[in-house]
């Protein structure tokens, strides 16, 4: 049914968005600890602070960017090939570090938003079935109306149904 196949999508979304946010977390730990690197390298803090650009890091307070697609790029095309220029590949927040949990992040950013467009169409599937309802209840209505004498009783038996009294 409609609903059971949106419940399992959101299951399996929520599943995915708490290892995303696991996995964002962990790539914000891991920045800070690339910042630690490249401050060891250069002790200079000005200059230090001059190459978290060149890392990928941005803002005022030199951060990966918060956007998916945005930090998966910054990570592919800054991050790693400035670890492999400094000689900082090898270390325990190089680029072996990095590279397990991108691959980790761009595929459950991938299933993230398949799951999205699922459960959107899902949800778009529900109006003909509520069109097909609303005419079934509006038959069933017809019927009632059709089978009691008084207007009292046609209004007991509608509640009888469920049919609301607001809506007599």
């Amino acid at each position: 049914s409609a609903v059971g196949a949106r419940t399992s999508q959101t299951a399996a979304r929520q599943a995915s968005s708490g290892r995303l946010e696991l996995l964002t977390s962990e790539m914000d730990k891991g920045a800070t600890q690339v910042k630690a690197m490249i401050n060891e390298e250069w002790e200079n803090d000005a200059e230090a602070e001059s190459h978290y650009p060149e890392f990928g890091l941005e803002g005022r307070n030199h951060v990966l960017p918060r956007a998916q697609g945005v930090r998966v790029a910054a990570i592919e095309n800054q991050l790693l090939p400035a670890l492999l220029k400094y000689g900082m590949g090898g270390r325990k927040y190089g680029t072996a570090w990095w590279q397990t949990r991108l691959a980790e992040y761009e595929t459950l950013t991938g299933q993230r938003q398949d799951n999205t467009q699922e459960i959107s169409g899902t949800v778009g599937d529900k109006a003909p079935l509520l069109t097909e309802a609303r005419d079934f209840l509006g038959r069933l209505d017809s019927l009632v109306y059709a089978n009691t004498r008084t207007r009292a009783a046609y209004l007991a038996e509608r509640r009888v149904l469920g049919f609301l009294k607001e809506y007599n």
